[in-house]
């Protein structure tokens, strides 16, 4: 017996000990130090999420060309479902502009796989400095993002509620709670890894810090990845991990609850009537063959037109809204956007209404259309139209000379009505007194006895 428990000591010591992967070079992005690492990451991604996986993830390399096509082809399938109608060439523009750029991983929802671009996560870990294995290190950051999308998508079927939105501002709040949920379960992988600086140096990969969106153009990215995280990390904080889970099963029908968290499981019913109101603006604004499209009130659409005045001016603003709609017409070579708000007071209408003016410095500087081009941005009263209203042109310039041609030019009409608020935007083309031509179509609407 004495001679089994030596023996038993001596092939103990000599059991080989797992030794965690490290990922040095570019060359060591294969797929067999990859998988290795999603297994030792599991249950740290389990641990943050609160739930298990059903299956571990597989991953494979992805050329550019791969993850342009998934990309791509998950485009397609939410636009099909936004917009079943919608004509070929504006699905195929659609298609189109999506892509890979900057992607370095990615959870494909229809082949359910994790896809990594070796070249692409060389290129976000070059950022990182003074970290000799940045590249170690971003890529296990990355990883457990994705694997949080597969994680949603085994327990909560996540593709099936990307394929049957009920409008656009659902599609923006199911976007941002994924998204959300997904960099909040990364965020505590890096937390658990002592990772966090790597993880400030991808979020500004994406154009965004904590301070919000560095400018408009990466407006949208922010609210899906940064206030999603926001609402998520206010939900953990109100209800603990089993909170988030409640809200990845059944998720916000507003983008408006991402910005007001505790608005989830109270969210204020949409006003078909609202809707109503915005018919036909597009077809005042040009006579064409357009395609429009209406839902209820996008608030994230909204904020994007706003972003550039303090936030909490517009917090403020924003409180006193209480329900509106949204509608976007399109066509090959420019778009019209409107908004109708109806706000508590007169006071809260003029009050949304002036941002724009008060902070129009702010307002050049963040609406910036590119990184590298400059906006000029003007907000000029408008009189004789309605209470109360404002042009604001946004023209993109270089080299501080305006920009050739009306393609790279914004007009925005906001008009005030008593409590309520018109809002309507040209885009690709200088649609000169046909905007409040438009606005005073809809006020005829809202006052059909005079």
């Amino acid at each position: 017996m004495k001679w089994i428990v030596v023996l038993g000591l001596l092939m103990a010591g000599c059991v080989k000990k797992t030794v965690p992967t490290v990922l040095a070079a570019p060359s060591d992005l294969d797929e067999a130090h990859l998988n290795a690492v999603v297994r030792e990451l599991v249950p740290l991604v389990e641990a943050a999420a609160g739930i298990p996986f059903k299956e571990v993830p597989f991953v494979r390399l992805g050329r550019k060309s791969d993850l342009d096509r998934i990309v791509r082809n998950e485009a397609g399938s939410t636009y099909d479902a936004l917009s079943p109608d919608a004509p070929d060439w504006l699905r195929d523009r659609f298609i189109r502009d999506a892509g890979s750029a900057g992607i370095a991983g990615k959870y494909a929802l229809a082949e359910r796989i994790l896809l990594v671009a070796p070249d692409a996560m060389a290129r976000v870990a070059s950022h990182v400095e003074d970290d000799p294995l940045a590249l170690d290190h971003v890529t296990r950051l990355v990883l457990a993002h994705e694997m949080a999308h597969a994680l949603q998508d085994q327990q909560f079927a996540i593709a099936d509620q990307f394929e049957h939105p009920e409008h656009v501002d659902a599609f923006q709040a199911l976007r941002g709670v994924t998204e959300g949920h997904a960099n909040f379960v990364e965020s505590r992988v890096a937390e658990a890894l002592g990772l966090q600086a790597v993880e400030k140096v991808i979020n500004a990969g994406q154009g965004w810090d904590e301070d919000g969106p560095v400018g408009v153009w990466s407006f949208g990215t922010w609210v899906a990845y940064g206030q999603g995280t926001a609402f998520m990390r206010w939900q953990a904080a109100a209800g603990g991990l089993p909170r988030t889970l409640e809200v990845l099963a059944d998720p916000p029908s507003r983008s408006r609850t991402l910005f007001v968290p505790e608005d989830y499981g109270s969210e204020a019913p949409a006003d078909p009537s609202d809707e109503r109101i915005l018919e036909g603006m597009e077809m005042a604004v040009m006579e064409a063959r357009w395609f429009p499209q209406t839902s209820p009130l996008i608030e994230q659409d909204l904020r994007r037109l706003l972003f550039g005045a303090p936030a909490p001016e517009v917090e403020a603003a924003l409180d006193h809204v209480l329900g509106g709609a949204t509608r976007s017409a399109s066509r090959s070579d420019r778009s019209v956007l409107s908004f109708f708000l109806r706000c508590d007071s007169d006071g809260a209408a003029s009050t949304l209404i002036g941002l724009h003016s008060e902070f129009s410095e702010g307002f050049s500087k963040a609406r910036t259309m590119t990184p590298s081009m400059p906006t000029l941005y003007t907000a000029d009263a408008v009189p004789d139209l309605g209470d109360e209203a404002w042009m604001v042109s946004a023209i993109a310039t270089r080299d501080g000379e305006r920009s050739a041609g009306p393609g790279s030019e914004i007009f925005t009409l906001w008009v005030r009505h008593g409590s309520e608020v018109v809002v309507i935007q040209a885009a690709g083309f200088r649609p000169g007194e046909r905007l409040p031509q438009a606005v005073r179509m809809v006020l005829d609407r809202l006052d059909p006895a005079e």
